[in-house]
């Protein structure tokens, strides 16, 4: 009976809850999939394409390369990511956010996916 009751919300629907936004990349660091708290946030399906990192970055140009480095880094070595980088709103303002990411691995210990979060830390951080 409890089996049962786990199963009555699918998954997608309490990850698009979650106060962060969730992503998941393969394998090679590529972005598969967003929950909708990214969505909420960024306000552009277009600006998701290539995770912000293309034409139109969501990432400040400040924070832009040390950004891709430390993923690039992460996923070569599959350590666990972690960095704080500005990405911009819907309406135009910058946020700090803690950006952290997870590798997912088979039992052999190669990586399967990765599954990241970004927290809005703005508030705490400008407060410093």
């Amino acid at each position: 009976e409890r089996k049962d009751k786990k199963r009555e919300i699918p998954l997608q629907q309490i990850i698009d809850a979650l106060p962060q936004m969730i992503f998941q990349a393969d394998a090679n660091g590529d972005i598969l999939a967003y929950n909708r708290r990214w969505y909420d946030y960024i306000g552009d399906l277009d600006l998701t394409e290539g995770w912000g990192w293309k034409d139109k970055p969501i990432h400040h140009p400040e924070d832009l390369d040390r950004t891709v480095a430390r993923w690039k880094h992460s996923v070569t070595t599959v350590e666990p990511y972690e960095i704080e980088y500005r990405l911009r709103r819907h309406d135009g303002e910058y946020r700090w956010h803690l950006g952290r990411a997870m590798p997912i691995k088979k039992s052999t210990g190669e990586v399967l996916m990765w599954i990241g979060t970004n927290t809005d830390i703005h508030d705490q951080k400008t407060q410093r």
